[in-house]
C-alpha cells in the first residue's frame, strides 16, 4: 500500500506518511473482552512488589466523618464486584492477580471461561440489572470525591451495557476470530507470557492448555451461528485469519511456546530434576494433542465458512447496527458525542491536520524533496533500550517524574510477525507490577535507517511516556483495584497516542521535520478513522471510501481502497479508539491551557490527567481545574 500512496502523492503534495499501524497495541485482558459484555472490564494494574496483604490503602483525604460509613459500604461493594469479575475465568484472574490467595480469593478450576451464547446473554442481562441495583443502594452525595468518580464510571458502563445487551443478535456483530487482534493471534503470546509466581501457576497453565479444544470448539459453534445469522466476516478478512492460523501451525513441533515455557519451568526455583522433566513432558503432550489440535479444528472450520459471510459492510449495515456501534464506541472510547458530532469532529480534525501539513510544505519545499526520496525521519541507530533511555530523559520537563520502572523489551516471534501489531505492552497483575513487558514487531517496524523513527515512536507509545509509564503512575496513587478493570480504552490509547506525538520532538529531528513527521502520522490515523466511522456508523460502502481517498490523496487503485475497507470491517472501530481518544485528550489540553492562560504548563496538565486516571472524557472534563 505504501508504494501506491507514494505514487499518488507525487502528483500532489506529500501529505501522508505510511507507517506501521499502531493499532491493537495492548493484548486483551480477558478472553470475554473479545465480544460485548455487560461486566465492565479493561485492565490497568496499580501497586507492585511483594504479594499483597489486602486491597491496599485507598485515598480518603476528601472523606469526612459523615461519609465514613458510606465510603466503607461502597468499598465493600467494590470488593465484591472485583472478586466476581476477576474470577470469571482462570486466564483473566492470572492476568489481574499474581497472588489471589493473599486476597482470600480461591483459584477456579483452570478454564478459559464460557463462550457467549443467547443463554449466557440472559444471565448477563440479569447480572447487569443486579449490579445496577446494588450500586443504587449507595448514597452518592456521601462518598468522597475519588469514590464518586468510580461510582460515575460504574454507572455509565452499566447503562451502556444495557444497550449492548438489548438484542440477541448483537452478541454476533463482533466475533472471537478476527484479523490483527482476534483470539487466534493473541492467545499464543498470552500463553508464552503466562508467568509462574507459584507452583500452582504451572498446574494452572497446564490446565488451561487441557481446556483449549473445548474452548475452541465452543468458539467454532459461535462463529458458525454468527455466519448462519448473516454476520460473519468477509472472505477477504477470512483469508487473513486463515493465513494467520496456517503460519502458526507451520511451526508445529517447534512452536515457540514450547521453548519459552520450558525455559520458565527450568528456571523456576525449588523443583527437582524429576519434577522439571515431568512438567515438560506434560507440557509437550498438551501442546501437541490439545492446543495444536484446537488450532487444526479452528482452521478447518474457517475453511468451511468461506463464501458464507454475506455482510460486506461495517456494523451500520446490520439491523440496528448504528445504535450498537455508537454504544460500543461510547463504551470503549469514553466519549459522549452523538454520531453527527463524531463525524463532524473527525472530519474537522482530519482537515485541520491536512492543512497544517500543507502549510509546512508550502514554506519548506526541501521537506517534500526529502520525503519523495524516502529520507525524512532519519534518526541515529540505537537499540530499543537505548531509545527507551532517551525517551525517559527527554520527557522529564513535560511529565511528572516517577521512579525507574522495571521492564523488558522483546521481539514478536517470527511466526506471528506478519499478522500481529507493530508493538504492544503486556499489562502486569494489579498486585505485582515488576514485570512490564513491551513487544516490538520488526516485520512491521522495519530495519532500514528511516524505520528507526517508527521504533522510537512505538516505544514512546508503549513505554515512556505511554502505556507503561501511565499505568505505573496511576498504580502509585493506590486506587481500588476495580478502577483498574473498568473499560476506559479511549483514555489509555488516547494518552499513548497523544504522548507519541511528543516523541517526534524528542527524537533528535529538527523542529520543522519533527512537526512534519508528527502531523503526517496523525493525518494517516485520522484518515483511517474517518473511513472507520463512515463505514461503521454511517454505512459507507466501497464508493464512499474511494471518494474520500481520491479527494484527499488522488488514490483510485482498488488494492489500496480495498485495504482501507477491509481493515475497518475486519476490526470495527478499533482505529477510532486511538484517534478519538487522542482528539479528546488534545481538546482537554487546549481547554486547560485556555482556562489557566500563561500560568498553565504541560507538566501541570499531565499531572492532573495521570492522577485522575482512566475515566470517560466527559467525566474528566467535569473535574478539569
Amino acid at each position: 500500500m505504501k508504494k501506491h500512496i507514494r505514487q499518488a502523492i507525487a502528483a500532489l503534495l506529500p501529505i501522508l506518511l505510511i507507517v506501521a499501524l499502531t493499532t491493537a497495541c495492548s493484548l486483551f485482558s480477558t478472553l470475554n473482552d473479545l465480544v460485548p459484555q455487560s461486566t465492565p472490564t479493561g485492565g490497568i494494574p496499580p501497586t507492585g512488589g511483594a504479594p499483597p496483604t489486602g486491597w491496599g490503602e485507598i485515598k480518603q483525604i476528601e472523606a469526612g466523618k459523615q461519609g465514613k460509613e458510606e465510603n466503607a459500604k461502597f468499598d465493600r461493594l467494590l470488593d465484591e464486584f472485583f472478586v466476581e469479575w476477576v474470577t470469571e475465568d482462570t486466564l483473566s484472574m492470572h492476568i489481574y492477580l499474581a497472588y489471589p490467595e493473599a486476597m482470600n480469593i480461591e483459584r477456579p478450576v483452570p478454564t478459559y471461561g464460557t463462550v457467549m451464547s443467547p443463554e449466557l446473554l440472559i444471565e448477563e442481562r440479569e447480572a447487569t440489572e443486579q449490579s445496577g441495583d446494588r450500586l443504587a443502594t449507595i448514597q452518592y452525595d456521601k462518598l468522597s470525591s475519588s469514590r464518586q468518580i468510580t461510582y460515575d464510571i460504574l454507572s455509565r458502563n452499566l447503562e451502556l451495557s444495557k444497550i449492548l445487551e438489548e438484542k440477541e443478535d448483537f452478541i454476533y456483530y463482533t466475533g472471537y476470530v478476527r484479523p490483527i487482534n482476534g483470539l487466534q493471534i493473541q492467545l499464543p503470546v498470552v500463553l508464552a507470557e503466562f508467568n509462574f509466581y507459584t507452583v500452582e501457576d504451572i498446574e494452572t497453565y497446564l490446565g488451561l492448555l487441557a481446556d483449549t479444544i473445548r474452548y475452541f470448539d465452543d468458539i467454532i459453534v459461535f462463529e458458525r451461528e454468527r455466519a448462519a445469522r448473516g454476520y460473519f466476516m468477509s472472505d477477504s478478512n477470512l483469508e487473513t485469519v486463515i493465513e494467520q492460523l496456517e503460519a502458526f501451525l507451520e511451526e508445529r513441533e517447534d512452536t515457540f511456546i514450547l521453548e519459552v515455557v520450558d525455559d520458565k519451568i527450568d528456571e523456576f526455583p525449588g523443583l527437582s530434576a524429576e519434577q522439571r522433566a515431568e512438567y515438560k513432558t506434560r507440557h509437550r503432550d498438551l501442546i501437541m494433542n490439545n492446543l495444536l489440535v484446537a488450532y487444526d479444528n479452528l482452521l478447518e472450520a474457517m475453511y468451511s465458512l468461506k463464501g458464507v459471510g454475506p455482510n460486506k459492510g461495517g456494523l451500520a449495515a446490520l439491523p440496528d447496527g448504528q445504535r450498537f456501534a455508537h454504544a460500543m464506541l461510547r463504551f470503549s472510547v469514553g466519549t459522549d458525542m452523538s454520531v453527527d458530532e463524531l463525524m463532524s469532529t473527525i472530519d474537522q480534525w482530519r482537515e485541520r491536520t491536512l492543512y497544517g501539513v500543507r502549510m509546512i510544505l508550502a514554506n519548506n519545499t526541501s521537506i517534500m524533496e526529502k520525503y519523495m526520496d524516502d529520507k525524512t525521519g532519519e534518526i541515529p541507530d540505537g537499540t530499543p533500550e537505548e531509545y527507551m533511555e532517551k525517551l525517559e530523559r527527554a520527557m522529564q520537563n513535560d511529565f511528572p517524574q516517577i521512579g525507574a520502572i522495571d521492564h523488558s523489551i522483546r521481539e514478536v516471534h517470527e511466526s506471528l510477525q506478519e499478522f500481529i501489531s507493530p508493538a504492544f505492552f503486556l499489562t502486569p497483575p494489579v498486585d505485582y507490577f515488576d514485570n512490564n513487558v513491551i513487544y516490538i514487531n520488526p516485520a512491521k517496524l522495519g530495519t532500514e535507517p528511516t524505520d528507526n523513527l517508527d521504533i522510537f515512536t512505538a516505544l514512546a507509545h508503549e513505554g515512556y511516556p505511554g502505556h507503561m509509564y501511565q499505568m505505573v503512575y496511576f498504580r502509585q496513587t493506590s486506587p481500588h483495584p476495580i478502577r483498574l478493570m473498568l473499560s476506559n480504552t479511549g483514555y489509555t490509547e488516547g494518552w499513548a497516542t497523544y504522548v507519541e506525538q511528543f516523541s517526534y520532538g524528542y527524537s533528535g529531528l529538527s523542529e520543522i521535520e519533527a512537526e512534519f513527521m508528527s502531523e503526517m502520522n496523525l493525518y494517516f490515523m485520522l484518515l483511517q478513522s474517518h473511513v472507520d466511522l463512515g463505514v461503521n456508523l454511517l454505512n459507507w460502502g466501497y464508493d464512499e471510501v474511494a471518494a474520500l481517498l481520491y479527494n484527499d490523496l488522488g488514490i483510485d487503485d482498488d488494492e489500496t481502497i480495498s485495504s482501507f475497507f477491509d481493515s475497518v470491517t475486519g476490526i470495527p472501530l478499533n482505529i477510532s479508539l486511538y484517534s478519538l481518544g487522542y482528539i479528546e485528550m488534545k481538546m482537554l489540553s487546549e481547554l486547560y491551557q485556555y482556562r489557566h492562560g500563561e500560568s498553565s504548563t504541560l507538566l501541570d496538565f499531565h499531572t492532573f490527567i495521570l492522577e485522575l486516571g482512566p475515566a470517560p472524557f466527559s467525566l474528566i472534563r467535569q473535574h478539569l481545574p
